[in-house]
């Protein structure tokens, strides 16, 4: 039997061996209820699963989160239950048709109830292939085959082998456990050894699975689980050859508790590693167990880093599971022995008690101690109390070291009369004790004449905590937020005490501030201090950070406190405000030693000089940064400047492409006016977070050279040391550069998009004057356009541009005029004109612009029309914009506002208003019947969520006012509508001056005075596309790649959300989904079913798909875009930028930094302002972890909105004019029938000529020149033949324009003298005259007067209609005078579909004639009722100021919806065009 051990507590039974799963059969939203055990809470302090993902690796396992992407509240471990599979009956199980012995030609299980089953016969080395499909949720599954000569089982997904099968001890029994599949197509290969056998396969599905327990595989550091604090996971080593792997992440250095619980029939070993980039590096400890079943566990101070866990069997494996915890300890009372102390460069200091306890060994390890340094040579005494037992040796337990040698200083003497070593040790640098052995220890150390044993303090009598231990923040917020918390202390004693306070953080982001640092507290008494807790913008979700504050009494003694903040996704922010990672010391100051602005290294070596410039260049790329082959070093750069500056501070960016152990810890920077003489400014400590760090000096100091001394490494001793990045900053207010010109490649200025396309090397050219002679090839039909954007996307007050003009000669035409305009928002808008600039088109001229009034800009655009044709144009050998310069109130955004940030002065100086501003919605103002009043001038705050909150608000207009201002911001970006209705219901159209951007909505509504409307805020569906690079560069993230990509799909909620998979392809193969999709199993099963062989880096033109994509979606769009920018499709970018223009989607660029940094890094920041996206760039696993949880954060959390309402009165503006015109006037016409009166009437004289003549000129020019040839034709005349009667004729039968037969017909027609008006006559014979035609036909009737023959021209026309003709009658009224026969024709056009058309003489006739044969259109009110009608390509009509519907009766119809006119505007409407 195998028995599987499952989430009710028995055996999973099945004939044969033994193996264990772990499962939850019920709702995965409840899954600790849903295995049998009671309700539990997520424990103080616990991590809750969070949508962050991790492990499985190729076979996309996402971790601690549903596979409905949602979180659940985990207890302590595993909870489990029995349950029964029973055995199958193969009897009945067709055998496997052959060939199957690839992939491609496997054989298709059958489908037995939920299992997959097979049977077949396996011949000597043989290999059968098989697949099945999975639908559904994702599950854990069994694979069992049973054969005699099965070699071995491997399962396969799309992409490769994933996961090797186990053979059983004592059977022919064959298994993969836990295997955890997404919905789609896998595969499974069972390869024979020698023989000739038949053998079973199955597959059965084990549930889903506990969100606490291990997936397989997770048998390498890329599918390594995730370990939070306070959550247990169990696992299976149930394969002597498996290896699981867990991951976690410490962020500030941290007191961790790691324990392992083996199996009771297993001895495992354990083994922590910190992570360099993506691989393991140094390792922390080893350790195994004593003996099957013992518990261990690792306890240490850990520096902040990634980290991974390693644990496997000593020998043999285990049908029960192993238990592995991650726990956090007080950060303040840590033990004598504190880990990791296995190196001297790790020695705890010796205690003040000089009583050593600790344990040795345990983790193949050695116990290291710092002693204190002596004044004079001092004899000392260690005593060892209790020895390590079984593993002493005198020889070897204790040993003495100098500080600066590697080898043992023989002077420690064992005397075993005392059970103690003697040594004199040395004045001067301290000694160090190294312990080894293994086993517990305790040892006491005596110094003659030296330092005293300082007794250990009574415990302090105080009570310590907070009122409230859990707090919650927003997640990924992009401004700072604060709290305070109440630290309640209470004295227990008998005496007053002063006690001092101190505050520390688990996660280098938060930080904790008690009010008073030292408090008075009577005896018997208690006290409130409150501790303010700030975390800096885009705090990381779902990580709860314990935040201990201890209480330190002057004895030595303390007691500590401790509470958990954590940022949820969809919390709201706590008290936002605006907050820089750069100290207010040094914010905004310039960075002396960038290369941009002239700084450079101060070394004669070319070689090293050029390594060195890697520290001043602005970047921190993955593949880069300075090391030296080891410590102490030092660079020394010469600051930029004509003159000393005054140096106000240092900024350090460790993160290099080595190993953390290698930074550079301990440094100490020293100044000089010369480059001979320096003088120490400051020293200090790095931390290892990966992060930009501050070092302010005590006062400013002048110097024109740097000299920063590299004294120490993370790891110690004496190898190599790298850092990252070094800034050294000028005292913000400073200006040694004078005005600085922001267009300048070298500070970062860069063409964002042109078109027509500039190519890559005259996009830097112009705006460095690299190239003597840029030229372009202009577009002369559309606007040519260009975009400048400044260092990291920043906005910027500009004061002057400059054109420079190439010297040379040369035979292109250069620009007399171009056109400037700016935007504060994104590169596409919207735009704020300057006006025009007139340029000097001589050779070698500079043109100057000094503008009246500075401006905000964070793109300048350039357009010019001026290209009349399609040629070569010269472009400017230099372009320059300059900023104002930088002072005591403005900064310049080239000083130092965070590394890569892309808010500088322009958000410190203009930050949106605080809370203090803001009211906040009512908690009840989700329906129309609770709506919220809006008082006027007054700004409201909110948050709505697609499908699940909208919010109401209610807006009374006072008496004389009948003008509303709505005015709607998003924070940072508008995701929201705004509909407004009045008080029937019926919704209200905005005017032209409505204007919508990616921050704001504003909307200009006519109203009527004293009454009541309502606004309604929501949040629409969302269309998502996940975009991401396939190319080589990406291959070491794929593995979290393909975890996270599910993790995020695993979220989608039907009706709110929509998304598709778009990997960069080889080919145009575009998405994986046919169709967008709301369904999470529909793209979960695209990409298991991903092959993932694409190799392309073609960023733009995955964007370009991307975005056309999203063209045709309604609602929110947004893109996650993946890459590192290394491109080869920079061809696209013209059309790439014009469908970004037209779609606005929402980017998250998601950019794996490396190569040329600075033009990958100009894209993706430039691709996530279109629209208030979000840039980011990631180094490890870990990071892109973050990035998807981020992206996925800002997507889904409920919208932030302000709304502000404001009425006014003013004068009702006069009307406005609508056109529609085509872009070709020569109509589409499927029939025309042209019916011509030749009445007597028309022998009447006009301008000096009969009617009739006039009618035949106009008639002629129209079949000859304006009706298409080929136009199916009829010509009905009447009034021509006899005088006096009523007779009306098809002249010319309906047949394709042939101009030479019909011309003619026209120019002999004849008016005869008391001949009748046969109107209706003649149009009910319409009909018959154009039978067989499909769809609309035009009538044409020309006539000088009315009915005479006694005919019913409205019952002809209506005739027409009842028979389902499709027909629009148009009616030439030639020479009408009499008002009410005008009004009697308009009214039967009108009947007919079409228009009455008044001429007086033939000009008008002719005009009125062509106009008749364009397509009408109608111009439709908000209540639906046609107000005007006209032609297309016809004069333009007049309409009273509102928002209308034009619709254009085309074939097929076009209609122009939200058509706002202003008073006195021209709208005019383009079709086809």
């Amino acid at each position: 039997m195998i028995s599987m051990v499952t989430p009710k507590g028995a055996f999973l039974r099945v004939p044969g061996s033994l193996i264990y799963a772990t499962i939850c059969m019920i709702g995965l939203l409840v899954a600790v209820q849903g295995c049998g055990q009671a309700e539990e809470v997520t424990p103080a302090g616990a991590e809750d699963s969070g949508p962050t993902t991790q492990g499985g690796g190729e076979n996309l396992v996402f971790d601690l989160a549903g596979d409905d992407g949602s979180s659940a509240d985990l207890g302590e471990g595993p909870a489990l239950a029995p349950l029964e599979v029973a055995a199958f009956d193969f009897r009945n199980v067709s055998e496997a048709a052959e060939p199957n012995d690839d992939q491609k030609a496997a054989s298709s299980m059958h489908r037995a109830g939920d299992q997959w089953v097979s049977r077949g016969r396996l011949v000597e080395r043989e290999k059968d292939w098989f697949t099945f499909t999975v639908e559904g949720r994702p599950q854990l599954w069994l694979v069992e085959g049973v054969g005699e000569n099965i070699q071995r089982i491997d399962y396969y997904n799309a992409v490769g082998r994933s996961k090797e099968g186990v053979k059983d001890r004592e059977s022919f029994r064959w298994s993969i456990a836990n295997l955890f599949l997404l919905p789609g197509q896998h595969w499974l290969r069972v390869e024979a050894s020698a023989g000739d056998h038949e053998y079973t396969l199955r597959v059965v599905p084990l549930g889903v699975p506990d969100l606490r327990t291990e997936r397989e595989p997770n048998d390498d550091v890329s599918r390594a689980h995730l370990l939070r604090f306070g959550i247990s996971r169990s696992g299976l080593i149930f394969d002597e050859g498996d290896h699981d792997y867990y991951t976690f992440s410490v962020n500030n250095t941290d007191h961790i508790e790691l324990s392992l619980i083996p199996p009771s029939d297993l001895t495992m070993r354990f083994t922590l590693w910190e992570l360099s980039r993506n691989s393991r590096a140094d390792q922390v400890f080893r350790a195994k167990s004593p003996e099957p079943g013992a518990e261990f566990r690792y306890r240490g101070l850990l520096p902040p880093g990634d980290y991974t866990a390693e644990v496997r069997a000593e020998t043999g494996r285990s049908s029960a599971p192993y238990e592995i915890r991650l726990a956090r300890l007080d950060p303040f009372n840590l033990p004598g022995d504190l880990e990791p102390n296995d190196q001297k460069t790790q020695a705890a200091a010796l205690p003040l008690s000089l009583k050593v306890v600790g344990t040795v060994g345990d983790f193949d390890d050695d116990d290291w101690y710092r002693l204190p340094p002596l004044a004079r040579d001092t004899p000392a005494k260690f005593t060892v109390i209790d020895r390590p037992e079984g593993s002493f040796s005198p020889t070897s337990f204790l040993q003495l070291y100098h500080s600066e040698e590697d080898r043992p200083a023989k002077i420690a003497e064992w005397s075993e009369e005392d059970g103690a070593y003697h040594a004199t040790l040395p004045a001067g640098s301290p000694m160090f004790v190294r312990l080894r052995g293994r086993g517990a220890y305790r040892l006491d150390v005596e110094f003659e004449g030296g330092p005293a044993t300082k007794p250990r303090a009574d415990p302090l009598p105080v009570r310590a905590s907070f009122s409230s231990s859990s707090h919650v923040f927003a997640a990924y917020w992009h401004q700072g937020q604060r709290a305070e918390l109440q630290l309640e202390l209470t004295n227990d004693g008998d005496e007053n005490l002063t006690i001092s306070l101190h505050a520390v953080s688990s996660h280098h982001q938060w930080s904790a501030h008690p009010a008073a640092e030292v408090v008075s507290l009577e005896a018997g008494r208690s006290a409130v201090v409150p501790v303010s807790v700030r975390v800096l913008p885009d705090a990381w979700a779902n990580q709860p950070v314990q935040i201990t504050v201890r209480a330190l009494g002057e004895s030595g003694a303390h007691r500590t406190a401790s509470a958990h903040v954590v940022s949820r996704c969809g919390a709201p922010p706590v008290n936002p405000h605006v907050a820089w990672p750069v100290p207010a010391e040094l914010l905004g100051g310039f960075n002396g030693a960038w290369l941009g602005f002239g700084g450079r290294p101060a070394v004669a070596d070319q070689h090293e000089a050029d390594k060195q410039a890697e520290l001043y260049d602005g970047f921190t790329p993955n593949d880069g940064g300075w090391y030296s082959s080891r410590v102490p070093a030092s660079v020394t750069v010469a600051l930029a400047g004509p003159e000393p500056v005054r140096v106000g501070g240092l900024l350090l960016n460790p993160r290099t492409e080595n190993r953390p152990g290698e930074q550079v810890r301990n440094f100490e920077l020293s100044l000089s006016t010369d480059g001979e003489q320096f003088t120490p400014a400051i020293s200090g400590e790095l931390s290892r977070f990966q992060t930009e760090q501050a070092f302010v000096l005590e006062s400013p100091v002048e110097a024109r050279f740097a000299r920063l001394r590299l004294l120490s490494r993370q790891a110690g001793g004496e190898g190599q040391v790298t850092l990252g990045e070094a800034k050294v900053v000028i005292t913000p207010g400073e200006n040694p550069f004078g005005r600085l010109n922001l267009a300048d490649p070298a500070v970062g200025g860069h063409v964002v998009w042109s078109n027509p396309l500039i190519d890559r090397s005259s996009t830097r050219a112009i705006l460095s004057g690299e190239v003597e002679n840029p030229r372009l090839r202009m577009d002369g039909v559309n606007p040519n356009r260009w975009v400048i954007g400044f260092h990291n996307q920043r906005a910027a007050q500009i004061e002057e541009l400059q054109w420079m003009q190439s010297a040379s000669s040369s035979n292109n035409p250069r620009l007399s005029e171009v056109q400037v305009a700016v935007s504060t928002e994104s590169p596409i808008g919207p735009w704020t004109p300057l006006g025009t600039w007139n340029l000097d088109a001589s050779p070698g001229s500079t043109s100057i612009w000094e503008l009246e009034e500075i401006v905000w800009a964070r793109y300048v655009r350039f357009s010019t029309s001026e290209p009349g044709d399609a040629k070569t144009w010269q472009l400017p050998e230099t372009l320059r914009i300059f900023e104002r310069p930088a002072d005591e109130r403005y900064r310049s955004i080239l000083g130092e506002w965070g590394h890569y940030s892309r808010s500088a002065i322009f958000e410190a100086l203009g930050e949106a208003r605080t809370e203090h501003d803001l009211r906040a919605e009512a908690d009840d103002n989700d329906s129309r019947r609770t709506a919220q009043a809006l008082a006027p001038e007054t700004r409201y705050q909110g948050r709505v969520l697609v499908g699940e909150d909208v919010d109401w608000y209610r807006i009374e207009i006072p008496a004389k006012h009948n003008r509303l201002r709505l005015t709607v911001e998003g924070d940072p970006s508008l995701q929201v509508t705004a509909h407004v209705e009045d008080g029937n219901g019926d919704a209200l159209t905005f005017d032209d001056s409505s204007e919508r951007t990616p921050k704001s909505l504003t909307m200009d509504i006519p109203v009527e005075k004293e009454r009541e409307y309502y606004v309604r805020i929501e949040e629409p569906p969302r269309s998502i596309a996940l975009c991401w690079d396939n190319s080589a560069s990406t291959t070491p993230f794929k593995p979290t790649l393909y975890q996270a990509l599910p993790q995020f799909v695993a979220g989608v909620q039907a009706d709110r959300e929509y998304v598709n998979l778009l990997p960069f392809r080889d080919s145009d193969a575009g998405f994986l989904v046919e169709e967008w999709t709301d369904q999470p199993y529909m793209l979960q099963r695209a990409l298991n079913n991903y092959d993932r062989k694409d190799g392309s880096s073609r960023a733009e033109q995955a964007l370009l798909t991307a975005t056309k994509g999203l063209s045709e979606r309604t609602g929110s769009k947004a893109i996650v875009f993946l890459t590192d920018a290394d491109t080869n499709s920079y061809g696209e970018t013209r059309e790439l930028w014009t469908a970004l223009e037209e779609v606005w989607p929402r980017i998250f660029a998601l950019e794996l930094h490396r190569g040329r940094v600075s033009e990958h890094q100009d894209l993706m920041q430039s691709w996530a302002s279109v629209n208030e996206g979000h840039y980011d760039f990631f180094r490890s696993n870990a990071d892109l972890r973050v990035a998807f949880d981020r992206a996925s954060c800002h997507l889904r959390r409920p919208a932030p909105y302000i709304i502000a309402a404001i009425t006014s009165f003013e004068e009702p503006p006069g009307p406005g004019t609508i056109e529609v015109v085509t872009e070709d006037e020569a109509p589409a016409l499927n029939a025309v029938e042209l019916i011509l009166d030749a009445s007597g009437s028309m022998l009447q004289r006009i301008e000096g000529r009969q009617r009739i003549d006039i009618a035949r000129t106009v008639l002629v020019d129209l079949v000859e020149a304006t009706i298409p040839s080929g136009t199916p034709l009829a010509l009905r005349i009447f009034g021509h033949r006899t005088p006096d009667a009523c007779q009306t004729d098809l002249e010319v039968p309906l047949a394709p324009l042939d101009r030479a037969r019909v011309a003619p017909i026209i120019r002999r027609t004849e008016a005869k003298n008391l001949a009748k008006t046969p109107i209706g006559a003649s149009l009910e014979l319409v009909g018959e005259d154009l039978k067989g035609v499909e769809g609309q036909m035009i009538v044409i009737l020309v006539t000088d007067g009315e009915e005479t023959c006694g005919g019913d021209p409205q019952a002809a026309i209506q005739g027409l209609k009842d028979q389902g003709i499709e027909i629009r009658v148009n009616i030439v009224g030639f020479a009408i005078e009499d008002a009410a026969l005008k009004e009697t024709f308009r009214s039967w056009a009108d009947l007919g579909g079409g228009l009455y058309f008044d001429a007086t003489g033939g000009e008008q006739l002719s005009t009125a004639v062509r106009q008749a044969l364009q397509p009408k259109f109608q111009v439709i009110d908000a209540g639906g009722e046609v107000i005007a009608s006209g032609v297309t390509n016809g004069e333009p009509l007049s309409v009273p100021a509102g928002a209308y519907s034009v619709k254009v009766l085309t074939s097929p119809t076009k209609v122009f919806e939200n058509v706002h006119v202003r008073g006195e505007d021209a709208v005019r409407l383009s079709v086809g065009g």
